[in-house]
């Protein structure tokens, strides 16, 4: 009996001393320690009820005087619940307290025939619930201690009762093992699926928050850090599907590897199991430097390290977390239920590279596609330029010089020939009309005055000549405070300008224009071109507005925005803003 009083006292300090110890689960421990207190007031409540049909032959003044100390000890019970600063160690001692407390009254109420008797079995599955199967062997380990202790003194049963209640006790303490364990594990996997869900949607915000992939990985490894609490982690991505590290990210207590390093990382047992399996956790020292080798590795020493990989339609590279969880030991569901987190992650992150990746090759795409519309500009208007330079040097001064040979000859012949003079008269107007068509042509195609004074003065000369022809009744606003956004943007905003100009003479048919332009929001420069004209549904399809897909492109092209905003009937309106330059 010496010998399983001390086996089982053994059993009991371990036990409870990693109890008190164990800090996880507080506020969920506290509020199971409350439920308990009220159970253990109602137990010691229906004492006094008991008690009263007791066989005459127990001295009642030592009856009351342990049930008193029963009560008392649930008030202690009671006390400590409330204002405990470690609930764990108050666990440990109430249900060791309540053995003793069910114990002393046996001992004075009639041994293991005491109506108490049975509530060692409450005791037994109340620690089984609590704390799991371990724990509630342990105490009903203790509770057949004191039922023989019982027997050998106070006695009150056969053998037969003896046995009978501790196989009671040993079942209860299994069967509410069992039945704790499977809730246990469903409260964790549920919290487990919790948490995961928690991560992808904090992942999804990251993501989308994101400025470009390096700060995406960052927060990726962040999150992974608070889920996963670890010493540090990083994020290895190879070029392609080879093993060339592209680019790392570090998080925690981790200092970056070489590019050596994170190559052999990479070439790695563990890695290339990783790449296989999805995720591969190694809890021993000497295991880890096997499989993970590296200097880099070696540096780290961990005790835990956990690779998982990260694959979307190629391998992409690795997660890696050192010194992760919470114990240096765990067990299989709990690295179950850890893979579980770590591939969801790896999963995200996959798909959010590989978005990143599409949308950085995307930007560069249309960096390459506004270089080229660029350069396609710059030749339209070199090309521009050079027909305007051949109208004025060959056939504008050509042209000049017949129309004064005209104008000469009309003089010279007025009085000989009535007749030829009006001929002439004729031809000459005719030849004055071309020359300003000429001069009016090589404006459009490259006006001096923008090259010259900018975009503003260029701007009252194209309004004046719309207005001279009497094509248009324009209304001109600008503010002249704003500086200049430079030639390239003075040279934007003057051909969407004359598109807008010419799109409402001459598809919708307007009779009056009005110009607005000047500083707009913030470091920007505003125009907007507004007609009364026939309008068009801006969203309907259209193949025939290209000049509207003209005017865009090169608003973009110079880093502006452009808007166009159009009803049937109530006319159009063009907007394009360009920003400053700093």
């Amino acid at each position: 009996m010496e010998s399983s009083a001390r086996r089982t006292a053994t059993r009991l300090r371990r036990l409870f001393r990693r109890l008190a110890a164990d800090g996880r689960d507080e506020q969920d421990r506290r509020r199971a320690e409350r439920l308990v207190q009220w159970l253990r007031w109602l137990a010691v409540g229906s004492w006094a009820w008991l008690i009263r049909g007791i066989a005459p032959g127990f001295d009642p003044w030592i009856v009351h005087g342990v049930y008193g100390g029963a009560l008392a000890y649930a008030a202690v019970c009671d006390v400590l619940v409330r204002r405990s600063s470690s609930i764990g160690a108050t666990s440990v001692l109430t249900t060791l307290g309540d053995t003793v407390a069910v114990a002393a009254m046996c001992f004075v109420t009639g041994g293991i025939g005491s109506p108490i008797f049975p509530v060692f079995l409450l005791s037994v599955l109340a620690t089984a619930i609590r704390f799991g199967m371990a724990e509630a062997f342990a105490i009903a380990s203790l509770d057949v201690l004191h039922a023989t202790l019982l027997y050998a003194t106070v006695g009150g049963g056969r053998s037969s009762d003896l046995a009978r209640g501790v196989f009671y006790l040993y079942f209860v303490a299994l069967m509410g093992g069992l039945l704790s364990g499977e809730a246990r594990r469903q409260h964790r996997r549920a919290v487990s699926e919790r948490e995961r869900a928690s991560l992808l949607l904090s992942l999804n915000r990251q993501i989308i928050a994101a400025a470009d992939l390096s700060e995406l990985l960052a927060r990726i490894l962040a999150e992974t850090l608070r889920v996963v609490p670890s010493r540090g982690a990083c994020i290895l991505l190879r070029r392609g599907g080879e093993g060339v590290p592209e680019r790392l990210v570090t998080a925690g207590d981790l200092a970056p590897p070489s590019r050596a390093e994170a190559e052999a990382l990479l070439g790695s047992d563990a890695v290339l199991e990783a790449n296989r399996v999805g995720c591969v956790i190694l809890k021993d020292a000497e295991e880890i430097r096997r499989r993970a080798r590296g200097e880099w590795i070696e540096r780290l020493a961990p005790e835990r390290l956990a690779i998982v990989a990260v694959r979307g339609t190629t391998e992409l590279g690795v997660v890696v977390l050192v010194d992760h969880g919470r114990d240096a030991v765990s067990s299989a569901e709990e690295e179950e239920e850890e893979s579980g987190v770590l591939g969801a992650v790896a999963e995200e992150a996959a798909v959010a590279i590989e978005n990143a990746k599409l949308g950085a090759a995307l930007v560069e795409a249309q960096a390459r596609s506004r270089e080229l519309l660029r350069r396609v500009i710059d030749a339209e208007e070199a090309e521009r330029r050079r027909i305007a330079g051949e109208l004025h040097d060959r056939m504008g001064k050509r042209f000049f010089e017949f129309y004064y040979d005209v104008r000469l000859l009309q003089g010279m012949s007025v009085d000989r020939d009535p007749a030829g003079s009006e001929i002439l008269a004729r031809i000459t107007e005719s030849a004055r009309e071309c020359a300003a068509e000429i001069r009016t042509l090589m404006d459009d195609l490259r006006p001096s005055v923008l090259d010259d004074f900018g975009f503003l003065e260029a701007l009252k000369e194209f309004v004046t000549g719309i207005a001279a022809r009497g094509e248009l009744a324009i209304t001109l606003s600008v503010d002249e405070s704003g500086p200049s956004a430079g030639p390239q943007a003075d040279l934007m905003l003057f051909r969407v300008l004359q598109e807008a100009v010419f799109n409402a003479r001459k598809h919708a048919a307007a009779k009056r224009v009005w110009i607005e332009f000047g500083p707009h929001a913030g470091r920007q420069l505003r125009l907007v071109v507004r007609d009364d004209g026939c309008g068009f549904e801006p969203d309907a399809p259209n193949p025939g507005h290209y000049g509207l897909l003209y005017m865009k492109e090169r608003a973009e092209a110079c880093g502006g925005k452009f808007a166009v905003r159009s009803t049937p009937r109530r006319g159009t309106e063009i907007e394009v803003t360009v920003p400053l330059p700093r």
